[in-house]
């Protein structure tokens, strides 16, 4: 059996933070995704899920070149990470570690 680790998403730059980390590049990004949907008693509700995504080398570069608010196209794969927080209480966060990034325009 194969396994399949791939996630995709299009959204909007929220921030991006490059740094350089043994001599190769790290880019970090936030990217928000929403999805639209009719609720009961509400006629619209937009839910916004914030991604964290990471590029690292040729992709960080890219994504180094993009600013707050450019609308991006993301694949790659999903990274799992466990850490205590400063109360002690264990967390978990996702990241998405890039292997294709592009810069869309409507």
């Amino acid at each position: 059996m194969e396994y399949l680790n791939k996630v995709t998403i299009r959204g909007q730059v929220g921030s991006v933070r490059t740094t350089d980390v043994q001599g190769k590049i790290l880019t970090r990004m936030s990217v928000a995704t929403q999805e639209v949907y009719k609720d009961g008693n509400n006629p619209m509700v937009v839910e916004t899920t914030w991604h964290n995504v990471e590029g690292w080398d040729k992709e960080g570069l890219k994504l180094s070149d993009t600013k707050k608010g450019d609308k991006v196209y993301v694949e790659g794969r999903l990274k799992m990470q466990r850490y205590l927080n400063a109360e002690g209480h264990e967390c978990t966060a996702y990241s998405i570690i890039a292997s294709k990034f592009e810069k869309v325009t409507d």
